[in-house]
């Protein structure tokens, strides 16, 4: 029986090598399941943002919104981005946060909450 040994990389090549798996998340601007992903729930934020504004916070729920708007996101979502495998809604004493996740190169966590302009995406391993 042959034994196989694991290859050792130096500390440095092996940090760098590192760093590119890791920044390897590719956002809306680059990368389809992103960006479809986006375009979906960038709606999603309008309408949150809508209800603020009529009823001066944000909904607990999705469907606080509409009747079945949360199941009507969700679905919207998996037909434009059949990758997507996770979406969420949240609330909490300082707005909201919504997010969704898909695979490229590991999985990747996209994020947006009331206090940004654009989707912040970063690899999840």
């Amino acid at each position: 029986m042959r034994v196989l040994k694991a290859m050792r990389l130096p500390g440095p090549l092996a940090l760098i090598l590192l760093m590119g798996v890791l920044q390897s998340c590719c956002g809306p601007q680059s990368c389809p399941q992103a960006k479809s992903g986006a375009a979906v729930l960038d709606k999603a934020v309008s309408e949150i943002e809508k209800y603020k504004e009529r009823n001066g916070r944000y909904p607990v729920l999705l469907d606080d919104i509409k009747p079945g708007f949360g199941r009507q996101v969700e679905m919207e979502l998996k037909a434009d981005c059949p990758d997507c495998i996770e979406f969420a809604y949240k609330t909490d004493s300082f707005g909201y946060q919504i997010e969704y996740v898909y695979p490229h190169m590991g999985r990747n966590r996209c994020l947006h909450n009331n206090e940004m302009e654009t989707w912040d995406c970063k690899g999840i391993y």
